[in-house]
């Protein structure tokens, strides 16, 4: 979608630029820029959510193998994993949203 969005304003940037209205030009760039790193905080997001699959699958397989007293840590490293991964997804999405204000403020 930011990409259908962006080939919009810049057609929109294009049409308009030899034209004297009252449009910033330089907004609509700015905008097309955050919307750009908010299409990277989505790939960042999928590339999260991969490898904490990843890393949690692979902890599930030492789990399963392990002896019952090697398995606490093993948890406990489940645990730190899922901490770890909601403070990011905390972060991630504090990222996105103030992208997005910066749009709808240039509006």
């Amino acid at each position: 979608m930011c990409r259908e969005i962006d080939q919009l304003l810049a057609d929109f940037q294009n049409h308009f630029k030899g034209v004297k209205y009252l449009v910033h030009l330089f907004s609509i760039g700015e905008i097309r820029d955050t919307l750009r790193s908010m299409g990277n905080y989505d790939q960042a997001l999928y590339h999260q959510y991969d490898r904490f699959m990843s890393e949690l699958s692979n902890l599930a397989v030492a789990i399963e193998l392990a002896s019952k007293k090697e398995r606490a840590p093993l948890v406990e490293a489940v645990r730190s994993a899922i901490a770890k991964l909601e403070a990011d997804l905390k972060e991630s999405v504090k990222s996105m949203r103030a992208a997005k204000d910066r749009v709808v403020n240039r509006m």
